[in-house]
């Protein structure tokens, strides 16, 4: 069985735009993870614009 940790980080700042949250999923097995989906959940808003780093892709559903 594969077992993972997801970590979230809210890196505040001045800007508002220079604010960061950051995600860090560990694998904690000996199995490779792969063909998953993250789906992520919250009251903050990402932007439409946001960059995204080791990230394939970013489908925002609520608040269009």
């Amino acid at each position: 069985m594969t077992k993972f940790v997801l970590d979230c980080f809210y890196r505040p700042a001045k800007d508002l735009a220079a604010s960061r949250q950051e995600f860090a999923l560990t694998n904690t097995s000996s199995k490779p993870l792969k063909a998953f989906t993250l789906a992520y959940t919250a009251l903050n808003r990402a932007a439409a614009d946001a960059k995204l780093e080791n990230a394939e892709s970013f489908i925002r559903i609520a608040n269009r």
